[in-house]
């Protein structure tokens, strides 16, 4: 979790009952709110699935793998290392590898637990960078539609730069978020709520 990001109160909670209830399920992540830099609400993402198979993973197909609001059994982490060498994107790769390996056991719950502050995290040169990641990882592990996956991958390059040269990178933030409606609304306000009353010892 970043540390400058928030979490709803009762994030750890659902997710540990998870866990606990369902043995053979090693991860669990849920969707988010987005959230500038003053916490004002951007917009919400939430997965469409509770589930997600390495094709999902390759084709982006969902709104994916939310990495900071994992939780996860050490055991699945002690056997699934992260690669250490790579500069970005590496929980992307570390999903893409156990899916390949069977051995990705997780579950997404829909609600938006997480509050995932987005405001100039998006960034044309961490995308191009993570672009580079991707192809490599279609050439390594993507079937029938590996030569689909890495033109996709170099047309989505082409267009960040170009948005990177007009300065409309904004744009790809925008188009990550579902506009949020009423209910989406109340839960945002009262959990902020309770978020900020919360004192922190030796801060407040």
């Amino acid at each position: 979790m970043d540390a400058d990001d928030l979490m709803s109160p009762t994030r750890f909670e659902k997710q540990k009952k998870i866990l606990d209830e369902f043995p053979d399920i090693d991860l669990v992540s849920t969707g988010n709110f987005s959230i500038s830099n003053d916490s004002t609400c951007l917009g919400v993402r939430s997965p469409i699935s509770n589930e997600v198979s390495l094709d999902d993973l390759l084709n982006k197909r969902g709104s994916g793998v939310l990495h900071a609001a994992i939780l996860g059994r050490k055991e699945w982490f002690l056997r699934n290392q992260y690669n250490t060498g790579l500069q970005t994107a590496q929980d992307y790769e570390l999903w893409v590898r156990t899916s390949y390996n069977k051995d990705f056991n997780i579950t997404l719950l829909k609600e938006p637990l997480y509050y995932y502050r987005e405001e100039g995290n998006v960034t044309s040169s961490k995308l191009l960078r993570a672009y580079g990641v991707e192809r490599n990882l279609f050439h390594k592990y993507a079937g029938q539609n590996k030569k689909q996956l890495i033109i996709k991958s170099y047309l989505k390059t082409v267009i960040v730069y170009v948005l990177s040269l007009i300065g409309k990178t904004n744009i790809l933030l925008k188009r990550r978020n579902m506009d949020l409606d009423e209910i989406y609304k109340t839960i945002n306000q009262k959990e902020l709520n309770i978020i900020n009353k919360i004192k922190i010892p030796g801060l407040d």
